[in-house]
């Protein structure tokens, strides 16, 4: 039972995907819920079992047909909560995007109790083989960042891991509760295919249609010409792009990659796994994003981009760069980019060491 409108997609931005709740935050918004909302929801709900408040805030989690109705009571009997629907000066909170005492909004809280809901059921029914199995590395800062950048050096997930930090982004809403297994059902490319398609799709018989789609091609494109109105921001990319449009062209980076000062900042081991096809497996559209947001020349683009090769590996640079990427990552390595004011003032050196410590080193410590 769907209980607040689906949202608008256009509203959806790395805002909408970034972590619900820090630390102290996550620990107050589990606090309340376990005490004060399950002594309410247990007034409201005899179906709710005579347990400890941490023994029913369990079951609600792991039932997902009790949390569906905890939801739908929760949103019918909206004005028994309003002691814990205020903001930090005690004022009464009356929609889901206003801050609370929490710090977060109700619609943030929602989402972190869909995901908890979520990726439990995905742990107890997705089976499958651990995936991007790789050795240790060593541990650097950016381990503290894996919710955000979600690259090299964890352990080997399992199935339902691999599943659930595909589809986190897109787990926002309580009317998605009722399609957490059709959700079960899906691979990870699948949801990366789908994308913010997730946010609009509200029935499973529409899911299952769209999951079994094949990826389609983007439609050759028109060209208009228009009169002028703002200056267009140039390609650096040019004519650097596949048959299909879809993906760099790597030998178009040839004369690039012998330059010297290249060479100068790339480890020579790179040189020996042919770098233009690592280049051919860029997606067009991230490689003119990186490139546009941060400003880059064409010297540069290709030494963040091989750079960033050598540190993960095959698998997780397509995590990042590839056609099938993860939705949140590249944005938020451009965010941080910024921060380091990596930009077209910075020279090849400068972009390979921010490259080299900010993704976590690929070798055991001696």
């Amino acid at each position: 039972m769907k209980t607040n409108p689906k949202p608008r997609v256009n509203h959806f931005n790395v805002r909408d995907v970034a972590p619900v709740a820090d630390g102290k935050s996550v620990d107050a918004v589990r606090s309340t819920l376990k005490g004060p909302v399950m002594r309410t929801l247990r007034g409201l709900m005899p179906e709710l079992p005579s347990l400890s408040e941490d023994e029913t805030y369990e079951r609600v989690l792991n039932s997902l047909a009790l949390l569906v109705r905890c939801f739908y009571v929760f949103r019918s009997e909206r004005q028994r909560f309003a002691y814990v629907l205020v903001d930090a000066g005690g004022r009464a909170v009356g929609d889901d995007n206003t801050p609370l005492a929490c710090g977060r909004t109700l619609e943030q809280v929602v989402a972190m109790i869909v995901r908890s809901a979520a990726r439990r059921y995905f742990r107890r029914h997705v089976r499958g083989p651990e995936v991007n199995a790789v050795a240790p590395r060593d541990t650097t800062l950016l381990d503290r960042f894996r919710d955000w950048l979600p690259i090299g050096g964890e352990r080997p997930k399992s199935a339902s891991e691999a599943l659930y930090d595909a589809i986190k982004a897109y787990l926002m809403y309580d009317w998605q509760v009722p399609l957490v297994p059709a959700y079960a059902q899906l691979t990870p490319a699948q949801v990366r295919r789908l994308g913010r398609r997730l946010l609009e799709i509200d029935d499973v018989k529409t899911l299952e249609r769209a999951a079994r789609q094949p990826r389609v091609p983007p439609p050759p494109m028109i060209m208009v010409t228009l009169p002028p109105t703002n200056p267009p921001t140039p390609s650096v990319l040019g004519g650097l792009r596949d048959s299909n449009g879809t993906r760099l062209r790597g030998s178009g980076f040839a004369a690039i990659l012998m330059g010297p000062a290249v060479r100068a900042v790339l480890p020579g081991g790179l040189f020996s796994l042919h770098p233009t096809g690592i280049l051919d497996s860029v997606d067009v559209g991230a490689a003119e994003t990186l490139s546009q947001a941060l400003d880059l020349n064409l010297d540069q683009l290709a030494v963040f981009l091989l750079a960033a090769y050598d540190r993960v590996g095959g698998q997780t640079f397509l995590r990042i760069f590839g056609t099938d990427a993860d939705p949140q990552t590249l944005p938020r390595l451009i965010e941080r980019a910024r921060k380091a004011r990596i930009g077209k003032a910075s020279s090849l050196a400068i972009i390979a060491d921010f490259v080299r410590k900010t993704f976590v080193a690929s070798a055991k410590k001696d």
